[in-house]
């Protein structure tokens, strides 16, 4: 109930704000829910931040300071609800046998019973669940073992977070340790970076660097890889060398389901 009419408006690499519409709900929600809504950004991010909440015109509230200030870069990240995608887990994705594979796949990786799954990546239309499929994957893992190290990111945005530090001069190697320190990296509409040769360069050595750590990647893209006619053949290699998989269109029974 407390949670339900909270609006995320900003998420960065160093803070969240969240709208409240009622301001007498800021308190308890200081008291009772700040950690665990830091402790989940920070589980789907791979890094920590800090919390704002705030109503209407009045001044963002500092309500924890987690960590001393750091240069991080902005980033953006898709969140599907104040807590970033709690609510999509497997229990309410909807299985039918257009996506019976995609889901077990994703199960097997989040289970780490699946290691030759990786990468695994998985492809189709917007809007079939891939996304969903990824959170899902966040929340087991998070769930099962919590000091696991994952972070979420989109195409666009780990493009234009390489950009910014490229173009202001800025050393490569906070990214390098954000990206290549965590347990599970997923990158949402992977197919952004086709065309793009220094995200495509930064991407290969981050991809190696985890693969030989024997970390998990998961990717996701709106079209197969061999059909990402720029990407590179040692981007395309490495893709194929784990596990690809699609969902396709609901059909009938999946529609009634649904």
């Amino acid at each position: 109930m407390w949670l339900e009419s909270l609006e995320l408006k900003e998420l960065t690499a160093t803070e969240a704000k969240i709208y409240v519409p009622q301001a007498f709900k800021i308190n308890i929600l200081k008291e009772l829910y700040t950690e665990l809504i830091e402790t989940h950004f920070s589980a789907m991010l791979g890094f920590p931040v800090k919390v704002f909440f705030y109503h209407d015109d009045m001044q963002a509230l500092p309500i924890l300071e987690l960590i001393p200030n750091q240069s991080f870069e902005k980033q953006s990240v898709i969140a599907t609800d104040v807590l970033l995608g709690q609510g999509y887990t497997f229990e309410n994705f909807i299985v039918g046998t257009t996506n019976r594979l995609a889901h077990s796949a994703c199960l097997a990786v989040a289970n780490r019973t699946a290691q030759g799954y990786n990468p695994l990546l998985i492809y189709g239309d917007s809007g079939l669940g891939k996304t969903h499929l990824l959170f899902a994957i966040t929340n087991h893992i998070h769930k099962n073992t919590p000091d696991s190290k994952i972070l979420y990111v989109k195409g666009e945005d780990f493009t234009n977070e390489l950009v910014n530090i490229l173009t202001q001069k800025k050393p490569m190697q906070y990214f390098r340790d954000k990206y290549r320190s965590v347990d599970v990296l997923l990158i949402d509409d992977i197919q952004f970076i086709a065309g793009k040769s220094a995200t495509q360069e930064e991407f290969f050595h981050t991809f190696n660097a985890l693969y030989d750590d024997n970390k998990q990647i998961i990717l996701t893209s709106d079209r197969p890889p061999k059909e990402m006619k720029t990407l590179e053949d040692r981007l395309l290699t490495r893709f194929e060398g784990g596990l690809i998989v699609d969902i396709q269109p609901p059909d009938l029974e999946l529609r009634i389901a649904i």
